[in-house]
């Protein structure tokens, strides 16, 4: 089983995204560790300062900042066509709010996975 989602991770930002109000109900267990794929926690990370300061999304002003930032990313990205891409389909805020309690689920059973690593590891030492 995969202990990560490439598309719920799209969905996840497309929704917020489009669909700010509903960060108040995910920021409280929603966060960068979430995202498994690294554009993917970035450019969360760059959105909720975004909503945080008050400032509706931009496509153009997420990517910019970003860039600003000057993180590359292992596979060259543009993150300007990325995010215009992951940006596109339409998302409902229940669908959102979905999709982060998902989201979460894929990290909570990577973090059992490596606990588990790490019990089998000390169990073998002894």
């Amino acid at each position: 089983m995969a202990l990560h989602s490439h598309p719920l991770e799209h969905h996840v930002i497309a929704g917020i995204f489009q669909n700010p109000e509903v960060f108040a109900d995910v920021d409280g267990f929603l966060n960068e560790k979430d995202f498994y794929i690294e554009p993917h926690s970035v450019i969360y990370s760059c959105l909720k300062q975004t909503i945080l300061a008050n400032e509706k999304p931009d496509k153009v002003l997420l990517a910019q900042k970003i860039k600003n930032l000057g993180i590359s990313f292992s596979a060259n990205i543009n993150i300007f066509d990325y995010i215009g891409a992951i940006t596109l389909a339409p998302i409902s805020a229940k669908s959102t709010l979905e999709a982060c309690r998902e989201l979460i689920k894929l990290r909570c059973l990577r973090n059992i996975e490596s606990t588990g690593k790490e019990i089998q590891c000390h169990v073998n030492k002894s």
